[in-house]
């Protein structure tokens, strides 16, 4: 059965609710979806399952209010990411907003995993 309407991005540790994390994208997976992009609240979905973590706040710092993110902010998410040793960079060809970050996950020796960063919109 394929799943047509997409899932809240929420998990909850015994920390409370959480609204962020990374969808490692899979035809398999859940339909997730998450407003982004700020004031212009944007709803994209993404097919995949979702590994629960803490999106890095210098990432959500250089992403916010963004509909869209220029190179700059992109270069400045690349440098953030490898600054924290996290195994990705950002995929500049998947969509890229606030709450909502393409990466390539570079798991594979030969080819790509991709994902996507996914936090709670400033709106």
């Amino acid at each position: 059965m394929i799943q047509e309407e997409p899932t809240a991005l929420y998990w909850m540790n015994s920390d409370g609710l959480h609204a962020e994390g990374l969808i490692v994208l899979h035809d398999d997976g859940t339909l997730y979806t998450n407003q982004t992009a700020g004031v212009l609240c944007n709803h994209p979905t993404a097919r995949g399952y979702l590994h629960p973590m803490p999106v890095p706040e210098a990432i959500k710092d250089i992403c916010y209010d963004s509909v869209f993110l220029d190179p700059s902010q992109l270069d400045a998410c690349d440098a953030a990411l490898r600054d924290l040793g996290l195994p990705m960079r950002v995929d500049r060809q998947g969509r890229n907003e606030e709450a909502w970050l393409s990466v390539d996950l570079g798991l594979g020796r030969y080819e790509s995993t991709r994902g996507i960063l996914a936090w709670e919109n400033s709106d």
